[in-house]
């Protein structure tokens, strides 16, 4: 039987890792200020990781060395987006590298050919009918910005 005393637990100060979180905001905006000046940033600016393909168990990153693989990330997520894509041609008879037909950035509102809203959209249904795996005609991509430790001493 658990007991219900209480456990008087003794208050340690944490230090965390991630400067950034020692920092004053108004400092972390004069300091990119500083470094980037009006140009600011966008999602091409930061290192892409994809998803280990095809069952792989190792993340490639790069490092000054080169690539590096490692079997986890750690790290915080600070920021992410989904995103959303349809092509009416699938890539095996397109001509390759052709841009969607429709888009979304918000993976709610699609631009372009049918455009409107995604969560009404046919193309956005899960179906079983294609290469019999269940998948959607329309990509959903999610961009996630990770703060990692290994990166913390920077901001």
């Amino acid at each position: 039987m658990a007991s219900k005393e209480l456990v008087k637990k003794e208050k340690e100060t944490a230090v965390s890792p991630f400067v950034v979180f020692q920092t004053a905001i108004a400092e972390i905006r004069e300091a990119v200020t500083a470094n980037l000046g009006d140009r600011g940033m966008s999602a091409s600016d930061f290192e892409r990781i994809k998803i280990p393909a095809g069952g792989g168990t190792a993340w490639t990153l790069q490092s000054l060395d080169g690539e590096e693989m490692v079997k986890e990330l750690s790290g915080i997520i600070v920021a992410w987006r989904d995103t959303r894509a349809y092509w009416s041609v699938p890539m095996e008879q397109s001509e390759g590298n052709m841009p969607p037909d429709c888009y979304s950035l918000d993976a709610r509102t699609g631009i372009g050919k049918p455009g409107g809203d995604c969560h009404a959209c046919p193309f956005a249904e899960f179906r079983s009918d294609l290469k019999a795996a269940i998948t959607s005609p329309s990509t959903v991509t999610t961009t996630c910005v990770v703060l990692n430790k290994q990166w913390a001493g920077w901001i």
